[in-house]
């Protein structure tokens, strides 16, 4: 029923805890399909060492990166659904249990995700994955390692990973989907239950180049503006630097929507003197574009996001002058 797909890189550290989870499922009718991708340590020793007819091991003859491994791993994926799975992360018993379940069903739905339990040295704290839709155009709407897909789905669409967006193919990956759904009326869900640790350590991408992703993620917030306008007819000449802007009044939303959740009042200020920067930097945009803009979040129902994004433009004039 299930292709698990989990590729390898230098991951000996957390690997054996990350197999054992999927080896353990309660749902055991799946082929774990392994590509260690050229790793200099002792990954290799540490998946040879399990014995399982289940486990499919494949090995890159020299490290070719997470985009050209996991379309690999979609090739060599023969069962009716794809698990993803990280080589540094724990996923629950139940897992794969819950979402075919789910997934049986609700044929509407293409993919399902769920909440996880995020492990860090300080504390754990759950993350809730609820909103899905133009979110997806900033940010993955469901958590990459508990990702779990219709094969179907894949091929038909043509979805792969992109080279060219690295690193952060996973989130052009994600808005791919986004796209497909909307073309194809479709779903993506989040299971509101947690089937998954998930692990935080500077070894991750998204630690190690901060940098480098952020400059490509906007790169393809850019690029899925320019689509989403296309797809829903919305004809309005903007700029290269307008459609920046814009990514500053949709990251406003996100520290409001913040700001709501935080006693802390550390993290409060903190919060508010980045919303006032951020509108300090979204001023170029003009008074005409800004309403076309809001009108988007009117159009799509996202009313309790607009209503923050004028919070915070209420919040950066009366605080503007106190923190600069």
């Amino acid at each position: 029923m299930i292709s698990v797909l989990m590729p390898v890189y230098n991951a000996a550290e957390h690997l054996s805890e990350a197999i054992e989870s999927i080896l353990n499922q309660t749902f055991s009718d799946f082929e774990f399909i392994i590509i260690n991708d050229g790793s200099s340590d002792l990954s290799e020793d540490i998946i040879l060492s399990y014995i399982d007819d289940r486990i499919k091991y494949y090995k890159n003859d020299i490290n070719k990166g997470l985009s050209f491994t996991l379309n690999k791993g979609i090739k060599l994926a023969k069962r009716k659904y794809i698990a993803r799975m990280d080589a540094d992360d724990i996923s629950l018993p139940k897992r794969f249990e819950i979402q075919i379940s789910f997934m049986e069903n609700n044929p509407d739905v293409m993919v399902v995700g769920s909440a996880i339990q995020v492990m860090g040295n300080v504390k754990s704290f759950k993350i809730d994955f609820n909103f899905i839709g133009l979110d997806s155009l900033y940010e993955c709407s469901v958590a990459h390692p508990v990702s779990f897909f219709r094969r179907t789905f894949i091929y038909e669409n043509r979805l792969s990973y992109k080279s060219n967006k690295w690193p952060a193919e996973d989130m052009q990956f994600w808005v791919d989907i986004y796209f497909a759904n909307q073309l194809k009326n479709t779903t993506i869900y989040n299971i509101q239950e947690v089937l998954l640790n998930y692990r935080l350590h500077n070894g991750q991408i998204s630690t190690s180049r901060k940098v480098e992703q952020f400059e490509k993620s906007r790169i393809i917030r850019r690029e899925s503006l320019i689509r989403f306008f296309t797809i829903y007819s919305i004809y309005f000449e903007f700029s290269k630097s307008d459609f920046i802007v814009f990514e500053d009044h949709v990251s406003l939303i996100r520290c409001c929507q913040q700001l709501q959740e935080k006693k802390d009042q550390a993290e409060i200020k903190r919060l508010l003197k980045e919303v006032s920067y951020r509108f300090y930097l979204s001023m170029p945009l003009s008074y005409d574009k800004f309403l076309v803009l809001l009108n988007i979040f009117w159009i799509q129902n996202f009313k309790k996001q607009l209503n923050m994004l004028l919070l915070a433009f209420c919040i950066s004039v009366s605080k503007k002058d106190q923190y600069y």
